[in-house]
């Protein structure tokens, strides 16, 4: 989505476009950070800090695609970047301790394909089915962190 949201920013006029890089460059920012933190997190508390980090983030889409105020735009941009962060520092250590070892780039490597491939057809036909899929893909993810939690623990 990365360009995905600054695609969506210039295409709805809410921002010039000279600032969109920095936009890109917010979002990155917070990625640095929240990649940090949740790293950290992972370390003490496993995969319950990825319930953290999708609910936090689950809501992105909400803001960035169907804001047309800039506030609200910028507040979307720094969640998706809380996700992208713990998904690129935490998701993949999380998911060595889901999936089996034979399957996990098959199963990682399609899951991310499909959803990406998804969310960007759902773009072009309707925003609003965009945002509810990817906010209710993000709450099956939490469900399914919380099955993973007690399947470990039982």
């Amino acid at each position: 989505m990365p360009s995905g949201f600054t695609l969506h920013a210039a295409n709805a006029g809410v921002f010039p476009d000279s600032p969109l890089s920095l936009l890109y460059g917010l979002a990155m920012a917070v990625d640095a950070f929240s990649a940090l933190f949740f790293g950290w997190l992972f370390d003490r508390i496993g995969i319950r800090s990825l319930i953290l980090s999708t609910l936090c983030s689950a809501f992105f889409s909400l803001f960035v695609v169907l804001a047309n105020n800039p506030i609200l735009i910028i507040i979307g941009i720094v969640l998706w970047g809380i996700g992208m962060g713990a998904q690129e520092s935490i998701m993949k250590a999380a998911v060595s301790r889901i999936i089996p070892k034979n399957m996990r780039s098959t199963g990682f490597g399609i899951a991310w394909f499909l959803g990406s491939w998804l969310l960007g057809a759902l773009y072009d036909i309707n925003v609003i089915m965009l945002v509810v899929v990817s906010i209710a893909a993000q709450l099956i993810a939490v469900m399914l962190y919380m099955v993973c939690i007690r399947t470990q623990k039982g």
